[in-house]
């Protein structure tokens, strides 16, 4: 199963052959992790990011992917609204600790319950949390990178 929220400004793909029906929860989940991509981050999120790190792609990107599956295919609103509970771990990325995972989906799961809109802080926050992991991930596995310039993201 595979998204992208690329193509254009008003689209969204997914790849979802042979899927099972009773998965349909989290297909809806993938979708909305593109929506976050195309709707919420580039208008509002994005912008906050370029300011911090105008420079730093890998920051940028790094941030703004492990927020996006904070939230959805598996992160707290997947669990909270579509019932995902399918005892994964939430998956920020492969080579993210428990910990840090642990650290980052506490910091969101606070702007949430205050019905607070991600800020500078947040950024300030997340990238304390996964700055010593900058470089490692994308030498590891670039998914990363791949997701700023192709044309899918898998999930």
């Amino acid at each position: 199963m595979g998204g992208g929220a690329n193509i254009d400004k008003e689209s969204i793909s997914l790849e979802i052959s042979r899927y099972l029906a009773e998965k349909s929860n989290y297909v809806l989940s993938v979708i909305w992790h593109e929506i976050i991509h195309l709707a919420f981050e580039k208008e509002y999120f994005f912008q906050i990011l370029k300011t911090q790190f105008p420079n730093d792609r890998e920051s940028l990107n790094l941030i703004k992917e492990t927020t996006a599956r904070a939230l959805f295919p598996r992160g707290i609103l997947a669990k909270k609204f579509l019932q995902i509970n399918d005892d994964k771990r939430v998956l920020l990325h492969p080579k993210i600790s428990s910990l840090h995972t642990k650290q980052i989906i506490n910091l969101i799961e606070s702007y949430i319950q205050k019905k607070k809109a991600l800020d500078d802080k947040y950024v300030e926050k997340t990238f304390s949390i996964i700055s010593e992991l900058k470089g490692i991930l994308n030498k590891k596995m670039p998914l990363f990178q791949r997701a700023s310039s192709s044309k899918q993201r898998h999930l």
